[in-house]
């Protein structure tokens, strides 16, 4: 499992494991995710998404190899907000 969510990982610059694909999101987190990276810019040529409910393994995987989440990715992109206004 580790190896697939390494390979995974390594083919992109920005990789979203997320519930749906950028163009129908299934879930809450997964649209903020993808509407934050829309936000800051980041290269759909560059951006890569993987549906983990297409995959057990998959989902599974990201879960323990997670470190970052929609929170961090939420809070971040709200605290660089708050750093441009002041």
């Amino acid at each position: 499992m580790r190896t697939a969510i390494d390979k995974a990982v390594s083919s992109a610059p920005v990789v979203l494991f997320m519930k749906g694909t950028p163009e129908t999101p299934q879930c809450g987190f997964s649209r903020a995710s993808i509407q934050i990276l829309g936000m800051q810019g980041v290269d759909p040529e560059k951006f890569t998404a993987f549906n983990v409910l297409e995959d057990e393994g998959l989902r599974t995987g990201a879960y323990i190899f997670d470190t970052w989440g929609c929170e961090r990715l939420v809070s971040g992109h709200t605290l660089e907000e708050r750093l441009s206004i002041g």
